[in-house]
């Protein structure tokens, strides 16, 4: 599938599992990221991380096309759940990159044990957008 794709089959995922956008369960988007995290897309490499900070906590799959000229075209497709003040997480900026480990599995059990990411599940004032950028 296309990255364009992806994104309408991501949104579809979070419908049809219950997602609110206008009253945001981290914890249902990062399940149905983490089910949907290893669908193909049409691309020349690809890869997931997850990051936080005190006005932000996202999920992302950024996906990678060579050109002929071996420049390189990122795509992210982020859930990406944002704070306003006096609202804050309260964490210092972090990020773990699913590169790091050898398969997915990995990575999410390592997300998933920081003491961020359990934060960020409990923190009940989210916004949150689905967004596909690139870079």
């Amino acid at each position: 599938m296309t990255v364009d794709d992806y994104e309408a089959a991501m949104r579809r995922r979070l419908l049809d599992a219950g997602f609110d956008f206008n009253r945001p369960d981290p914890a249902l988007a990062w399940a149905v990221f983490k089910g949907f995290a290893a669908e193909p897309v049409e691309c020349d490499d690809s890869y997931l991380f997850w990051e936080a900070a005190s006005d932000y906590f996202d999920f992302v799959r950024e996906v990678r096309h060579y050109t002929e000229n071996d420049a390189v075209w990122h795509e992210q497709l982020t859930i990406h759940f944002t704070c306003t003040p006096p609202d804050s997480l309260g964490v210092q900026p972090v990020a773990v990159f699913s590169r790091d480990y050898f398969s997915y599995a990995g990575f999410f059990k390592e997300v998933e044990r920081r003491p961020e990411f359990l934060k960020g599940l409990a923190f009940g004032r989210w916004s949150v957008e689905l967004r596909l950028d690139a870079c």
